[in-house]
């Protein structure tokens, strides 16, 4: 039996209730099960490899100024675990199926009582959590529990996407460039580059969308 604060979704074994659109929650996608040709019918979050744009922890740790070795090596196994080949951020998937998403960094208290509930913390990562539609996962600190969000708009002129930070503090990004909640929100389009706290991603839409 799974559910929600809302009480929208709840599964009984292999069959699952019909739930409206705009209730259905960001879905974590296995990066096993994952290719640019599969059609899931909704629109994707895919974490981008470091490497793609010349970025590796190696080279990027000796232009910081750490306040001690302890300090470095906290930070290197931090960036490792998140940027290297293989890591959190290159396996990040998840399937948009509702109409709001709402994207940021869990809590502590709400990370406990999800393995409490005998649920992998991993597994949330992508997918929903507590008041979150898709916990982006990440250090904890990236940002807050309501950093970002992603609307489905088809009445919109320009894309049927729109992105928007939730505040003026947590670091949000649209294709390199920072917003804030005061820039309002900007529409989404087919392979945009996304970041929300640690969590750095491309935006993609269906063949069919």
């Amino acid at each position: 039996l799974a559910t929600r604060r809302t009480g929208h979704t709840v599964m009984d074994g292999e069959q699952a209730f019909d739930v409206q659109p705009e209730l259905r929650p960001c879905y974590p996608l296995s990066s096993s099960l994952y290719s640019l040709s599969m059609n899931p019918g909704g629109a994707l979050l895919v974490g981008l490899a470091p490497s793609l744009f010349g970025w590796m922890v190696d080279t990027f740790v000796p232009t910081c100024d750490f306040e001690s070795d302890s300090h470095e090596m906290s930070a290197v196994e931090a960036l490792t675990m998140e940027y290297d080949s293989g890591g959190y951020n290159e396996t990040f998937r998840s399937v948009l199926q509702g109409i709001v998403c709402v994207l940021g960094r869990a809590s502590r208290a709400k990370e406990t009582a999800y393995v409490k509930l005998g649920l992998p913390a991993t597994a949330a990562v992508g997918g929903t959590l507590g008041d979150l539609d898709c916990h982006i996962g990440g250090v904890h600190g990236s940002c807050s529990e309501f950093a970002a969000v992603i609307r489905h708009m088809p009445s919109s002129s320009t894309s049927e996407f729109q992105f928007l930070a939730n505040n003026d503090t947590d670091l949000v990004t649209l294709n390199g460039q920072r917003i804030t909640s005061s820039m309002g929100s900007f529409p989404l389009f087919n392979e945009d580059v996304c970041s929300v706290g640690a969590r750095v991603f491309v935006f993609l839409l269906p063949s069919d969308t």
